[in-house]
């Protein structure tokens, strides 16, 4: 059975989608991706998700997984450098599903925020 459904919870997705970028964004403290390397990076991450994900529609899919993700990874460039670094240092001696059960257990109510403010203005773009 799929971890989340496409057609029938979107925001499970992209709360995910956002974690796993910030994710990115602080394992490449100090050195993160430029605009044009993240635009490029972010293609292949639809097909990281998908084999957790049912009921895809292809190109709603990935436009909502690339821009989660991207969203994720920005913040991670906007946060403070001490809290890059402890979570950087944390994370960097786990495994990869460790760091992100670590990122899904620690998300404060103040990345929460942020997420459901991204996710507010994906929603009003897409609509709109």
């Amino acid at each position: 059975m799929a971890t989340y459904c496409f057609l029938e919870d979107k925001y499970k997705l992209w709360t995910e989608m956002c974690l796993r970028g910030f994710v990115a964004g602080c394992l490449d403290f100090p050195h993160q991706m430029d605009m044009a390397a993240l635009e490029a990076a972010a293609q292949s991450i639809p097909d990281e998700i998908r084999p957790e994900t049912c009921c895809i529609q292809e190109y709603p899919f990935r436009h909502l997984t690339i821009n989660a993700w991207g969203n994720g990874y920005a913040a991670a460039v906007e946060a403070s450098e001490r809290n890059l670094t402890v979570f950087a240092l944390t994370c960097r001696v786990a495994t990869r599903d460790e760091v992100l059960a670590y990122a899904r257990h620690a998300c404060s109510p103040e990345a929460r925020a942020l997420i459901d403010e991204a996710w507010d203005s994906y929603c009003r773009g897409v609509v709109s």
